[in-house]
C-alpha cells in the first residue's frame, strides 16, 4: 500500500504530462493487484489453519519480486529525485541465516 500512496503522491504534487499519469495509474493497478493476492493468500491460510490442514511447502524464487519492488522503488526515486542503491545478495551465506540441506 505504501507504493501505491507513494506513486500518487508525486504524481498529484505537480503538473505531469498524460504519459506520467498513465504510468503511475499502471504501477498503482499492478501493486493493488499484488496487494489482492497477497490479501486472498492469507484468508487461504486461515482458512487452513482453522481446519488444521498442513500447507504444501514449496521452494520459492524470491528475486523476481525482489527486483520488481527494486525497480518501482528506483521509478520513484528518480521522480523525487533521491537514490535508491539496491546491493543484491547472490550465493553462500549470510549472517544469520542457513543454507538448506
Amino acid at each position: 500500500m505504501a507504493l501505491a500512496k507513494s506513486t500518487l503522491q508525486v504524481v498529484r504534487r505537480k503538473d505531469h504530462d498524460k504519459q506520467d499519469y498513465i504510468q503511475a495509474i499502471d504501477d498503482t493497478l499492478g501493486d493493488i493487484e499484488r496487494m489482492e493476492k497477497l490479501s486472498n493468500q492469507l484468508l487461504e491460510l486461515t482458512r487452513l489453519e482453522n481446519l488444521n490442514a498442513q500447507p504444501e511447502m514449496n521452494r520459492i524464487e524470491l528475486s523476481p519480486c525482489l527486483e520488481k519492488l527494486v525497480s518501482d522503488f528506483k521509478q520513484i526515486s528518480v521522480r523525487q529525485n533521491k537514490p535508491v542503491v539496491f546491493t543484491p545478495f547472490r550465493g553462500g551465506t549470510h549472517k544469520g541465516t542457513r543454507r538448506a540441506a
